[in-house]
């Protein structure tokens, strides 16, 4: 059971339940199958645990710095360390400092590899920055039950201390550090008091709009910063400091509310699947062509040059038979999925060879194959640069599109002339959403056709314009699929800076960007001409193997009324073990808010994210393991030059400038070379 304990002792007082009815899992017993992971539910009572786990037991699955987040900088918030994790665990903690970094851990306990890439940590929980006030009261008391119990001497609070703007001005304790705006505010020797002028401009971001159309806004006065003596109290210091680091007023810059605020939707995520029909079990793998694996490749009297059965690292594309095994797992493991989005390249990278005839077959397969896949199920797919076989040749790929795409999803009245000019569209999945369609391959550098009509081919951009200014005067929220992400070097420079303006311009909008083709499982951040984040692009990975990568997926999971998402998890298969055991095993490899430390999944989260791999070695490694999927085959990158592109890559949007990735390599340098931060 969590005990919590009264100041200045450690002995523990009264119990303290708390109950996760509706929250992700951080804790995933060993008995548990990965089937089953993301459906487990934690219960933490005094009485009887539903889940059969006792606190010893769950304890003991606490595999990073309980209070990790809390203590990042030693003067963020006047609680003492080994304070905080006896009133949750006892005496059973020991604490250290190491520069500005305050780490608790259970006894013996070291920070292990984040293979599992699942644990369970305290400070996600309690001490979220992006905990907000709805957030912390659904969680003390899920639909209004389950409160806390006080501490003995004391009445619990009701929700009218937490939730109105009537909580009294109160007094910060002696030798207490806080920030508000840019100031530091620390009072010795004597009480200092929070002026109330300080906190007018704080306000708390909304997923709606009041009735007279302007965003909902609160002001909140600071609580008191003495120690906690019960969890109520705890909750509301943690709050206090999360408001007074609310400082910036864009929507990019808002600590978002990671519990969702209405219904989830689950959203799975496809792309680069490539798949070879000419592919061949034990065909030549070192061929020596951009394409092997294939029939006419022959066999290679080397036997470690033959392709396996399920798919080979070397270059060489999907057979059939694992899209098979990928689509049955999909339909056994998650039959909570509601959307799909397919984010294309179907086709094999055979591009000199190719014919019309042959690409229309591999298209029109790959359709039937998603449509028998997912009878009930819509899925909103995007062209991709390998779909116009032979090279840039588009006609007949807008035809077979407007043909065989309605049987995919409703193609609302218009649209499909959109897709029969240019094979772009819009659609609205569910109520309060639109979905934009775009095709990426009017940005692709090797479309040499881009070049007659810079700087919109085809009045694309025009068009998303268009799209979103409707989408804005409903309400809606918008996500955007595509192929070629905006930010990536294959994407034209004045394209992909007049796209990064008008996501910028709607960036209250366009809640989400999904996008394939460079094969990793990454993510990259938009940034404002200020340097502020705004807009996060979520790259999913390929289904292909080619080239050193492990087939994975994405699952999202996102928020029906801000459309906001949530997290997302990849799932992968081991090629290599399903090559040797001939059985593919598909499995998660992690979770985003799990795995990187993330309250939420918001642009500045990721930014600060962004910060810590520019100094944390073993973050580092852990997110360039992520990319590659575990693969056996891949390039370890372990000197300051890969570190420097990786970083690039992720906080590029605009492949017109490069202030985002010079601002990365001179931080990378000053720690480099002088150590600094």
């Amino acid at each position: 059971m969590l005990r919590v304990a009264r100041e200045p002792t450690y002995t523990p007082v009264d119990d303290v339940m708390v109950t996760w009815n509706d929250m992700e899992p951080y804790v995933v017993p060993e008995d548990m199958t990965s089937a089953n992971i993301f459906k487990y539910r934690l219960g933490i009572s005094n009485r009887n645990n539903p889940h059969g786990h006792d606190s010893s037991a769950i304890l003991a699955y606490l595999q990073r710095p309980i209070a990790y987040h809390v203590f990042r900088q030693r003067n963020r918030m006047n609680l003492n360390p080994r304070r905080v994790c006896s009133a949750f665990i006892g005496k059973r903690c020991t604490h250290s400092r190491t520069g500005y970094d305050w780490t608790i851990r259970l006894p013996g306990e070291n920070a292990p590899d984040s293979a599992n890439g699942w644990w369970y940590y305290l400070s996600d929980a309690f001490f979220s920055m992006a905990s907000t006030l709805s957030f912390l009261n659904d969680f003390v008391r899920p639909n209004g039950q389950n409160q806390p119990k006080a501490a003995s001497g004391q009445d619990a609070r009701s929700d009218d201390d937490i939730l109105t703007n009537s909580i009294p001005e109160q007094t910060i304790d002696n030798h207490s550090h806080i920030e508000i705006g840019n100031q530091s505010h620390i009072g010795i020797g004597k009480q200092s008091h929070i002026d109330e002028d300080q906190l007018s401009t704080l306000t708390l971001p909304s997923s709606g709009r009041d009735e007279d159309g302007g965003k909902r806004t609160r002001r909140r006065r600071a609580l008191g910063m003495k120690w906690p003596t019960n969890l109520d109290d705890l909750i509301r210091q943690a709050l206090t400091e999360s408001l007074l680091n609310l400082r910036n007023k864009t929507r990019g810059n808002y600590y978002q509310i990671p519990y969702p605020r209405g219904k989830t939707l689950k959203v799975l995520h496809i792309s680069d699947t490539h798949v070879d029909p000419e592919y061949r079990e034990g065909a030549n793998a070192v061929c020596g062509r951009p394409l092997c694996c294939r029939k006419s490749d022959g066999t290679p009297t080397n036997p470690e040059d033959r392709a396996g059965k399920w798919g080979d690292y070397r270059d060489c594309d999907l057979p059939i038979r694992t899209l098979h095994s990928l689509l049955k797992h999909i339909n056994d493991t998650h039959k909570d999925v509601e959307v799909v989005y397919w984010t294309g390249d179907i086709l094999p990278h055979n591009i000199w060879e190719s014919t019309v005839d042959e690409a229309q077959k591999e298209f029109r397969d790959t359709v039937e194959e998603l449509r028998a896949a997912f009878p009930h199920i819509p899925v909103y797919p995007a062209l991709g640069n390998h779909e116009v076989h032979p090279v840039n040749l588009v006609a007949w790929l807008y035809e077979e599109a407007a043909r065989l795409w309605p049987s995919l999803f409703e193609v609302p009245k218009g649209e499909s002339s959109n897709i029969l000019r240019a094979g772009f569209y819009s659609v609205s999945p569910l109520p309060g959403l639109t979905l934009l369609s775009v095709n990426t391959n009017f940005c692709y550098y090797l479309n040499w056709w881009n070049y007659l009509q810079i700087p919109d081919p085809a009045s694309e951009l025009q068009w998303i314009i268009d799209e979103l200014q409707k989408a804005e005067s409903r309400g809606d929220k918008v996500h955007i699929i595509g192929h070629i992400p905006p930010g990536y070097p294959d994407c034209l420079p004045t394209w992909s800076r007049n796209f990064r303006r008008i996501v910028q311009r709607f960036n209250e909008t366009v809640t989400g960007m999904f996008y394939g083709h460079t094969h990793y499982d990454e993510v990259q951040v938009f940034y404002d001409e200020h340097g502020h984040p705004t807009e996060v692009a979520y790259i999913g990975p390929s289904v292909s193997p080619f080239s050193d990568l492990n087939p994975a997926y994405r699952i999202y999971t996102i928020d029906t009324e801000t459309w906001e998402i949530l997290d997302y998890e990849t799932w992968y298969m081991d090629l290599l073990s399903a090559n040797v055991f001939d059985q593919p095993f598909w499995r998660p490899l992690y979770s985003a808010r799990a795995a990187y430390y993330l309250p939420s999944l918001s642009p500045t989260e990721w930014h600060t994210w962004l910060q810590r791999l520019i100094y944390d070695e073993v973050d580092f490694q852990t997110h360039y393991r992520f990319v590659h999927r575990d693969s056996q085959t891949f390039v370890k990158c372990d000197n300051k030059e890969c570190k420097r592109e990786r970083l690039c890559t992720m906080v590029t949007s605009d492949t017109s400038a490069d202030d985002a990735c010079t601002r990365i390599t001179w931080q990378l340098l000053r720690h480099h070379y002088f150590g600094l931060r």
